[in-house]
């Protein structure tokens, strides 16, 4: 089996490994964005670049995927493991990118991920077809 597919009862910072994976192993422009108060690491080397201090307003999704195209499709994806939720501000946040043209999208698994990326389009390069 692929490496990035997602486990059993896996933890959130388990299923952002496997989604960082997949979508490295796909050639897909992604961003990872750090949440208020976290430390920020280059994603290539891992080296920490320092305090982002409230960078992203609260509820901000965690990741953001570019397909490129004629049109570009921005993606943002909020990732929760298990029987996480949304906030009431991720709600709002997903309302608003929405509302102003971008995509929206909560995922649980890379099953998930592959779902969305397909209905955009995207041809799988890597794992199932």
């Amino acid at each position: 089996k692929p490496t990035y597919r997602t486990k059993p009862q896996q933890s959130e910072a388990e299923l952002q490994d496997a989604v960082r994976k997949l979508l490295t192993l796909e050639g897909l422009l992604w961003y990872e964005f750090a949440p208020p108060g976290s430390r920020a690491r280059c994603p290539r080397c891992g080296v920490g670049v320092g305090a982002l201090g409230g960078a992203n307003p609260p509820g901000w999704p965690d990741m953001l995927v570019i397909l490129a195209g004629e049109r570009p499709i921005y993606i943002h994806l909020e990732l929760k493991a298990g029987r996480g939720k949304l906030s009431l501000q991720q709600h709002y946040r997903g309302s608003e990118i929405s509302r102003v043209g971008g995509h929206f999208w909560q995922i649980r698994t890379v099953e998930d991920l592959i779902d969305v990326l397909r209905l955009y389009g995207h041809t799988m390069r890597t794992g199932p077809r």
